[in-house]
């Protein structure tokens, strides 16, 4: 039987290949202004899967699972971690809260356009990833003031580098 670890190996393999693949392609396109972007999401896709395969074959040389302790089966996981206690709502399998889950981030994806109709769209995704670190992650206001600085400075340096031209807010006409 073949272990999770090389196939795990071999998917990052792959993975590596096709953004490879597709930061050539894009990178040979690149006289374009339009694709800068898919130049730079390609080779930071090339660079990361690179890094993760790399990461992951030094565990295997040192003797380590590449699975153990992660979650490997979603559904059982999901069934297991979730909804191990009846709830008193008359479903036994649990469905309530997952289905719950479900609706609380189709919500929240729900959220960000409709907050960009108000206010620009930069600032509802700043104030949208505040809020969903926070309120739907919980987590501290330390980590979230902190990735929100990054993804606003990442952000911002991508509207500009590629000459982004960011719409109004529709409903207000701010921007």
């Amino acid at each position: 039987m073949v272990s999770l670890s090389a196939v795990r190996i071999g998917a990052d393999g792959v993975l590596l290949a096709v953004f490879a693949a597709a930061a050539t392609i894009s990178l040979l396109s690149v006289d374009s202004p339009t694709y800068w972007f898919p130049a730079f999401i390609t080779v930071s896709g090339t660079l990361a899967a690179g890094y993760n395969l790399v990461a992951d074959l030094l565990r295997v040389r040192a003797g380590h699972s590449l699975t153990e302790g992660e979650i490997v089966d979603i559904g059982a996981s999901v069934s297991d971690t979730h909804d191990d206690t009846h709830d008193g709502t008359g479903s036994e399998d649990g469905t309530g809260s997952l289905a719950g889950r479900i609706l609380a981030l189709s919500l929240w994806l729900v959220a960000l356009p409709l907050l960009g109709l108000v206010i620009p769209f930069f600032y509802a995704s700043l104030i949208w990833l505040v809020a969903l670190l926070r309120f739907q992650a919980k987590q501290k206001w330390l980590f979230v003031v902190a990735s929100v600085a990054v993804f606003g400075v990442v952000l911002n340096v991508l509207i500009v580098l590629l000459e982004i031209r960011m719409p109004p807010a529709i409903l207000t006409g701010l921007g």
